[in-house]
């Protein structure tokens, strides 16, 4: 930790999580990610049917989302599209570094407050 010399403490920043919102939280980005990407296979879909194989309601859309976010893959709804294709390769990437990068925030920030609460209970400031 650095002191300044008003003696508060300032943070230090991992450079690759600089630019980053202190308010980014994996408990509110998460399910805009989940939304998104079920619209955007459910209007796949309609627009282009044959796109996906098992995917005909927005609940089967959303069911496919939540399997590729956690890598499960029953294999009742599958790509068998170009476009369907991209879409899910487009999310597998963007979950892994953008989801990936939001629970590091927040386990940083778990951190933070853990130091903070420990440091507070032993009598240091």
């Amino acid at each position: 930790m650095v002191v300044r010399s008003t003696g508060r403490r300032r943070r230090r920043r991992t450079p690759w999580l600089t630019g980053v919102p202190a308010c980014s939280s994996p408990g509110l980005s998460v399910p805009a990610v989940v939304v998104f990407f079920a619209v955007s296979y459910y209007l796949i879909e309609r627009n282009t049917p044959g796109e996906f194989e098992g995917l005909a309601t927005r609940t089967d859309a959303l069911f496919y989302t939540v399997v590729t976010l956690r890598t499960v893959g029953y294999g009742d709804v599958h790509a068998a599209g170009q476009a369907a294709r991209a879409g899910t390769t487009v999310q597998i990437t963007f979950d892994l570094v953008v989801v990936g990068a939001l629970f590091a925030v927040a386990s940083a920030q778990m951190v933070d407050r853990l130091r903070a609460h420990s440091g507070r209970a032993d009598g240091r400031r």
